[in-house]
């Protein structure tokens, strides 16, 4: 995670795209939660409602997501005149 973050950082210092840069950061966040999620859940004893769980986990995800970059493709066109 730190290793895409700081290559996010060092994309944008070579002027690579803003959008592309932080949708990188933005992703590889989402995959260590989703892995962090994964290692909680295998903690948890059967009867639990794990399905449940993870649909309400990756709905939030996605929409955090989705207002992530919408953030990063306004940043780019404020931006970029």
């Amino acid at each position: 995670m730190l290793v895409s973050i700081s290559l996010a950082i060092f994309g944008l210092w070579l002027d690579l795209s803003l959008v592309w840069m932080f949708s990188g950061a933005i992703f590889a966040l989402i995959a260590w939660d989703l892995n962090q999620f994964q290692e909680k859940l295998s903690l948890l004893p059967d009867r639990e409602d794990k399905r449940g769980m993870t649909r309400r986990r990756l709905i939030r995800i996605a929409f955090l997501a989705v207002i992530g970059l919408m953030i990063a493709v306004g940043i780019e066109l404020l931006f970029s005149n």
